[in-house]
């Protein structure tokens, strides 16, 4: 629907316009690429505040409205991933922009065989009684988050997001807030993840016991890109004195599916190798000569 129009200085016209999301449209995509790279798994870790009193992490009413609104996604077990990230010496609280706890979650997301960590911090705020509501609070709720790959460490969406709700209880107008904060991110996170999705997912591969020098004579990184389903691959890492060399692969498949098919190209590469990890977002190559 187009609504007004306004001539500004510089020969600018702005226009008003209205429209609807189709999400249809947004869930016919995902589910293409579900096709291809399988449902992935979520795992999420929300550092949650409501007026002032924190919550217990993985029971928030963040993390709740998000599984219950982002029905697309695929999320994993949240007690479990709690306990790793304990194992690991991590927190389960204060993850979200502290770099050192955010790799110790994405470590144990990739325990779980998870493919993408969502980060964030979620607070409410009794802003006070509404003037003349006779007992309604005004409630306002502040919500960042990141999605991350395991397998990269890269972000593939992120958002600010904001919500208010009148309520005769703070506690209760706390929650509906919250769940407005999500709502009005639903539509911009799907956007993000099908954009990064269209290129394919991101696959971290690591080769023991080859230089770098063998790994240009063998022309490995072509080899791999020459699999159907590969989009692109690049050195991330590499040493001649450890005989490591770190990539990262961007792929229609799993790591899984990865392996099993350089496997099945092996003559091409001129030595043997075995696999000493294969999951959705990591593979971990030992070379054998």
């Amino acid at each position: 629907q187009i609504g007004d129009t306004r001539k500004k200085d510089g020969g600018i016209v702005e226009i008003d316009a209205k429209g609807k999301v189709n999400m249809k449209a947004i869930h016919d995509a995902l589910n293409e690429r579900y096709k291809d790279l399988g449902k992935p798994r979520f795992l999420m870790i929300i550092d949650e505040s409501l007026n002032g009193s924190k919550s217990k992490p993985g029971q928030t009413v963040t993390e709740n409205a998000i599984v219950a609104k982002f029905k697309e996604f695929d999320f994993l077990d949240r007690e479990q991933f709690m306990r790793i990230i304990a194992k690991e010496g991590g927190q389960p609280i204060g993850v979200y922009g502290n770099s050192n706890l955010e790799s110790k979650a994405l470590q144990a997301a990739a325990e779980m065989d998870a493919e993408i960590l969502l980060i964030g911090v979620a607070n409410t705020k009794n802003i006070g009684e509404i003037p003349g509501s006779e007992g309604l609070y005004s409630i306002q709720a502040a919500l960042r988050f990141k999605f991350v790959s395991v397998g990269s460490a890269q972000i593939i969406a992120s958002d600010n997001s904001t919500g208010a709700y009148p309520h005769v209880s703070p506690d209760s107008g706390a929650i509906e807030a919250i769940r407005k904060a999500v709502d009005k991110s639903h539509v911009k996170i799907t956007d993000q993840v099908i954009a990064k999705w269209r290129q394919g997912g991101t696959i971290r591969v690591v080769f023991e016991g080859i230089s770098y020098d063998d790994f240009i004579d063998q022309d490995v990184e072509q080899i791999i890109r020459n699999i159907r389903g590969v989009n692109n691959v690049s050195v991330k890492n590499s040493s001649n004195t450890n005989k490591l060399i770190e990539l990262e692969v961007t792929a229609l498949f799993s790591g899984n599916m990865l392996y099993r098919k350089m496997r099945e190209r092996r003559g091409d590469f001129g030595f043997n190798f075995t696999q000493k990890e294969a999951r959705p977002g990591n593979l971990y190559i030992t070379v054998k000569k």
